[in-house]
């Protein structure tokens, strides 16, 4: 059996909070299109939230304002270089 590298981890993580941020009950007044561009906003906020926490935890000063100019892409990528070991 092969142990997952830290890096593994973090991406698995960052599934996870996708997967629970897309499992979220589908409103009936909802398009689909909105319910798609609702699903992201939350997914953000998401990484957004835990970016937050993770700096407040490091005592890393961080303007929270600043993470909301990044695209997902770019929180994610934060976020999987701030929790990974280099490999």
């Amino acid at each position: 059996m092969k142990t997952m590298t830290r890096k593994e981890r973090t991406l698995n993580e960052l599934r996870q909070v996708k997967d629970s941020v897309y499992n979220m009950p589908r409103t009936e007044t909802m398009s689909d299109v909105e319910q798609s561009l609702l699903d992201e906003l939350n997914y953000k906020a998401s990484l957004i939230l835990r970016l937050e926490d993770m700096f407040k935890d490091k005592k890393v000063p961080v303007s929270s304002k600043s993470l909301y100019t990044f695209t997902t892409k770019q929180l994610e990528s934060v976020w999987t270089l701030w929790t990974s070991d280099s490999e």
